[in-house]
């Protein structure tokens, strides 16, 4: 509503989920629209062939608000997250065992205390699985579970596995 009391056509665009969780008002983390394979600049998409062994895929999220004790969360389809990869906030560091869960396919970290900054990820050494098409999805709680901000919306990139020429 405006100062003269008129309120203002509804739509989609202006649409804001708000959640209670355990008593506290939270609202989603804000999503970035830098993402994407090798640096997140730029393509949302990468072809690699099936069969292949790829020594290294690197993909990279911008964290759309600043990180207090963040929660950050990535899902692969198709592979699998080993202790041999990396991912990185202010150092590259591998994963350990305990962050990788549901049978590999997610990773999921904690503590993250940065400002708006690149976080990047990198595969090792992945053989490519069957022709297809396969996502990666990445989400963040910008201030870790259970406070005033949840889970942003998935944001997704996409392998596209093609068979051998």
């Amino acid at each position: 509503k405006d100062s003269s009391n008129n309120e203002s056509a509804k739509d989609a665009a202006h649409v804001v989920t708000i959640e209670l969780v355990n008593g506290v008002l939270t609202t989603p983390t804000v999503t970035s629209s830098i993402y994407g394979f090798d640096g997140g600049g730029g393509s949302k998409t990468k072809q690699l062939i099936t069969g292949s062994t790829q020594s290294r895929i690197r993909f990279d999220f911008f964290s759309g608000e600043s990180f207090t004790n963040a929660e950050i969360q990535v899902t692969l389809e198709g592979m699998i997250f080993t202790t041999n990869d990396y991912y990185t906030i202010s150092g590259w560091t591998h994963p350990t065992s305990d962050q990788i869960s549901n049978n590999g396919h997610t990773l999921t970290f904690t503590g993250s205390n940065i400002g708006v900054s690149d976080i990047a990820f990198e595969l090792h050494n992945k053989v490519m699985p069957a022709p297809g098409t396969y996502l990666i999805k990445f989400k963040a709680d910008a201030d870790g579970p259970g406070t005033a901000r949840s889970y942003s919306e998935e944001q997704v990139i996409t392998l596209i596995i093609l068979p051998p020429a």
